[in-house]
């Protein structure tokens, strides 16, 4: 699986040698950013090798053939206290995670969070982010083009304003997205420390709970129902249900199709997906009781 796409204006494929010379420029960046020596030892005791084998292990689960995963490592890793990165962010154009780790020590000590647990789960939802599904189309800005980008089932578009510079104008599905990032890196960390040997059962479920009730709250119910409905649609396992969502997390998947529409039409409340792609918080719990109010119907 190609994880990671990019294109010029026009939808041809972009040239690789821009794309290596901005990851290139990134890394020179990273090496110059400030050093945080808990983080470092953070990185240290991270068994890369471990997380990569497990997103090969969900990949070949989800139906695809895989022959490496663009699981980040240490030299694509960084700290920056930014309000735009929060705790963690990934930055598609450059491959690179940035680690608010001020943030994250904030964030532990004002949740009584266990520091370990808690820095492998903000890793690891970054993660899933660079091993999704990345397209991002006119990253050279040319012709006053929007600027595009793709992770998972999210998109973003930027446009010039009047001065030229760019600036976002619109965000579709993010917190959906965000949803089920949030799920999925829950379930690989548990599934990380366990197979480090480092799992404390108590200790993770505590934090779990945090987790489920935190900045993603709505995001993460929004895909627990829809989940759920999409298994009792096509009488499946929710098991199964997860994994159709994952691969196509994985891939990329335009969920927003004509053919999707149709077939989401048949099993969810009227406009729903039109909802779903530019709701907040407030709006997914209107979403919810949607869900619940409206009767399931078998898909066709």
């Amino acid at each position: 699986m190609k994880s990671r796409e990019f294109f010029n204006a026009d939808n041809a494929p972009e040239d690789p040698i821009l794309q290596e010379e901005r990851e290139r420029l990134a890394g020179n960046r990273i090496t110059k950013r400030e050093k945080v020596s808990e983080m470092e030892a953070r990185l240290d005791r991270f068994n890369f090798d471990i997380l990569e084998q497990m997103f090969k292990e969900r990949l070949q689960k989800t139906g695809i053939p895989v022959a490496e995963a663009n699981v980040l490592r240490r030299d694509r890793i960084s700290n920056l206290n930014h309000p735009l990165v929060g705790l963690g962010g990934y930055n598609t154009s450059t491959n690179e995670i940035l680690i608010g780790f001020t943030n994250f020590r904030n964030y532990a000590s004002r949740n009584n969070t266990d520091r370990y647990f808690t820095f492998a789960e903000i890793l690891i939802h970054e993660e899933n982010h660079a091993v999704s599904k990345t397209r991002c189309w006119n990253l050279k800005k040319e012709n006053n083009e929007p600027l595009s980008t793709q992770s998972g089932y999210s998109f973003n578009v930027s446009a010039p304003d009047e001065s030229g510079a760019y600036e976002g104008v619109g965000r579709v599905f993010n917190l959906f997205n965000e949803g089920v990032t949030e799920i999925n890196a829950l379930d690989m960390t548990e599934e990380y420390l366990r197979r480090t040997g480092d799992l404390d059962k108590k200790k993770f479920t505590y934090l779990r709970q945090v987790t489920e009730h935190g900045v993603y709250s709505k995001a993460i119910e929004i895909v627990q129902a829809f989940t759920k409905r999409l298994a009792g649609a096509n009488g499946v396992s929710k098991d199964t249900a997860w994994d159709t969502i994952m691969r196509g997390y994985f891939e990329g998947e335009d969920i927003l199709r004509e053919d999707f529409k149709e077939w989401f039409g048949e099993i969810l409340p009227p406009g729903f997906m039109d909802k779903l792609m530019r709701a907040d918080d407030e709006e997914m719990t209107k979403l919810l009781e949607e869900l619940e109010q409206t009767p399931l119907k078998k898909a066709a």
